[in-house]
């Protein structure tokens, strides 16, 4: 389940006893309905060399520029990524 959720932008949850699981659904549909953009892609040039992504979307790294790939993104959510320098 943990790689199907890292596959597809979705979250992970860990739970010991079966209460709280309404609510975890709840929240992961409304996120389902509120989807702005699928298979988005970001690309950014920087002035130095890149050398690692760092982020749980799929990425690449060509020389000085930065390609991120998100199956979706919800509205009001943020995205992080770190790109470190050579």
């Amino acid at each position: 389940m943990t790689r199907l959720a890292q596959r597809s932008d979705g979250n992970t949850y860990f739970r010991r006893i079966e209460r709280g699981f309404a609510h975890i659904f709840a929240a992961e549909l409304g996120d389902v309905l509120n989807v702005v953009a699928r298979r988005l892609v970001v690309a950014s040039s920087f002035p130095i060399m890149c050398g690692r992504l760092l982020c749980r979307a799929r990425g690449v790294i060509r020389g000085r520029k930065a390609e991120l790939t998100l199956n979706q993104l919800y509205g009001g959510q943020e995205k992080f990524a770190l790109v470190e320098s050579r």
